[in-house]
């Protein structure tokens, strides 16, 4: 089973979304995507603190986006991402479909790179559409 997720940004940046965390950005299984040049970039990582996220693949896990698109269009980014909804990555969350997930947001406005302090973020809930 999968989770499919579109995003769009206000800002032609990179953005983030993060599922399920326990304190602020920890625990969260985190998906970052970025346009630069007309390719998409994306990484999965996990919220390894409270204010802090490591790609899956630096802590010993596995880059686990199953499939992605996106593009920058008036000054907006748009993103789509396939994601597993149990990839057995000891850094991905299992999800349930009919859930309802807390999830944190950010983009920066104009930097693509993953490591730069973003611009705004955010937080609010999720319901997964049970199927």
């Amino acid at each position: 089973s999968f989770l499919r997720v579109g995003l769009i940004s206000p800002g032609t940046g990179y953005l983030a979304i993060g599922f399920d965390p326990d304190n602020r950005m920890q625990g969260a299984n985190f998906v970052l995507a970025a346009v630069r040049n007309g390719q998409l970039w994306t990484r999965d990582d996990y919220g390894n603190g409270p204010l802090t996220h490591a790609s899956d693949a630096s802590l010993g896990g596995t880059d686990d986006i199953l499939a992605a698109a996106g593009r920058e269009s008036e000054g907006k980014t748009h993103v789509e991402f396939v994601i597993a909804l149990n990839s057995g990555d000891r850094f991905d969350k299992p999800l349930t479909p009919g859930t309802t997930y807390d999830i944190v947001i950010s983009f920066h406005e104009t930097s693509d790179d993953f490591d730069t302090y973003h611009s705004r973020r955010g937080a609010g809930k999720m319901r997964l559409d049970p199927g």
